[in-house]
């Protein structure tokens, strides 16, 4: 029997025993990193959808403005002004008559 190795089926082989240990460590790295992963992935998402609904109200801002100058421009004219004040205010020239239709 010479040069046979005995080996008792108590002890676990120390190779053996590392390579657990780092299985499990490489595990719970992964298992760490895709829950890190997923949270930050979750934050952009909630941070994308806000910028996308501030950006559309930013362009719905931006459409009214574009109106208010484009008032403002008329404004300046005289025309427009009496326009205005026959329709909204119901200013009439001197000797002008005004009929009301209602339907």
């Amino acid at each position: 029997m010479k040069g046979k190795v005995i080996r008792y089926p108590g002890r676990p082989k120390k190779g053996i025993l590392m390579r657990k240990i780092i299985l499990i460590m490489l595990v719970l790295s992964l298992v760490v990193f895709s829950l890190l992963f997923w949270g930050q992935t979750r934050s952009y998402q909630q941070i994308k959808e806000e910028a996308d609904i501030l950006e559309a109200g930013l362009e719905g801002l931006r459409a009214e403005n574009e109106l208010l100058k484009k008032e403002a421009g008329l404004l300046k004219k005289k025309d427009y002004i009496e326009v205005l004040a026959r329709k909204q205010l119901g200013m009439v020239r001197p000797g002008e008559i005004i009929f009301h239709i209602e339907d």
